[in-house]
């Protein structure tokens, strides 16, 4: 039994863990089906990217619905049309994830490096860049 509280409190329950990857899981299938079954583009319903409403740039993410629709759809060069940005960051988005939601010492040796400082400041200066590349040389 552990005495000190640091380590009672890095002792996370089982069924929580179990419980956040069903909640994820199933929240990705219900955004998979919806995409599946209706286009971004011509759905008023679907949101909107609210960054490209008020400046008329697009933003990181933009693209990001119209290009899970047509991987979903089996078509991954018209997906990589969308965005190019998102073949990068999904595994990272994916890396982040797995560290948020598994207690596992492997997600704990990977949280150290994917939380610190200098990762984080990477990939806002990889998305400012990407944002300004995108809006400044044309239709990428």
């Amino acid at each position: 039994m552990p005495t000190s509280s640091t380590a009672t409190t890095q002792q996370r329950p089982i069924h929580n863990n179990a419980i956040a990857w069903c909640v994820v899981g199933v929240v990705l299938l219900v955004v998979a089906v919806v995409l599946l079954c209706y286009d971004p583009v011509g759905t008023w319903w679907m949101p909107q990217c609210a960054f490209h409403s008020l400046t008329g740039w697009k933003c990181p993410g933009c693209g990001a619905m119209r290009f899970t629709h047509a991987l979903l759809h089996g078509h991954p060069l018209e997906a990589l049309s969308y965005n190019y940005f998102l073949i990068v960051m999904l595994p990272i988005l994916a890396l982040v994830a797995y560290t948020g939601l598994s207690h596992s010492q492997r997600a704990l040796r990977w949280s150290r490096w994917v939380y610190s400082p200098a990762f984080i400041a990477a990939l806002l200066i990889a998305s400012v860049l990407w944002t300004v590349i995108r809006n400044v040389v044309g239709s990428i």
